[in-house]
């Protein structure tokens, strides 16, 4: 609102901005305090989650958008794929802490130490394979590729948080606290990991496509 008031360039960005958000803030409290059938829960959940997904769009589209940085946005992406990839580190240390021997954790376990070097080993894999594409260059040279960067990291940042879960899940299993398969632990990892590696080469390969670099 403040930037709509102070700039008749970006009034109308601004105003749109509000009103799409007030919308879809209505309806999160009609779904809060209105009693309504299960049905209609998961289709309210379902619209109003898809509003907020293409807000951005419908604000900034409608109203001839705002400029934007794309270091500074290749940044922020960047500093959520390092706090994200910390579930890593802290799903290898859930892992490993019931594998020390001794009672007192002193005393290290052959899959302790397979758990935490797997474990620090993937996670520092996954943040050097993030970085090899230097996202801000690109952008710089792609503007009109935003929301293709934007919304293809959802995936990426989705994958980075399952392998944290998955490395959590191998923990236990090896401590004898699960009740699943060792089918359904590798799965458990390899599936998220997959995804990751898919999502950083389809980010790669596309916005790298549009520039002609081949």
């Amino acid at each position: 609102m403040r930037a709509g008031r102070q700039s008749p360039r970006f009034h109308d960005v601004g105003m749109a901005n509000i009103r799409w958000t007030v919308i879809v803030q209505a309806g999160w409290i009609v779904v809060a305090f209105v009693p309504l059938s299960i049905t209609a829960v998961f289709a309210a959940f379902g619209v109003l989650g898809a509003l907020e997904l293409v807000l951005p769009v419908l604000a900034q589209r409608s109203a001839g958008g705002t400029p934007w940085h794309p270091h500074h946005v290749a940044e922020r992406y960047g500093l959520f794929a390092i706090i994200t990839l910390g579930e890593g580190v802290l799903g290898t240390v859930a892992s490993s802490g019931d594998l020390l021997g001794g009672g007192d954790g002193t005393r290290w376990t052959w899959n302790a130490i397979a758990v935490v070097i797997a474990g620090v080993g993937l996670t520092f894999g996954m943040w050097w394979t993030y970085f090899m594409t230097p996202f801000g260059d690109i952008l710089v040279h792609r503007r009109g590729r935003g929301y293709l960067f934007g919304y293809g990291h959802i995936p990426v940042f989705i994958g980075i948080a399952g392998a944290g879960a998955g490395l959590h899940v191998a923990g236990l299993y090896m401590e004898h606290h699960a009740k699943i398969s060792g089918t359904a632990v590798v799965l458990g990892l390899a599936l998220p990991v997959g995804l990751y590696l898919l999502m950083v080469y389809l980010l790669h390969r596309l916005l790298l496509e549009v520039l002609g670099t081949r």
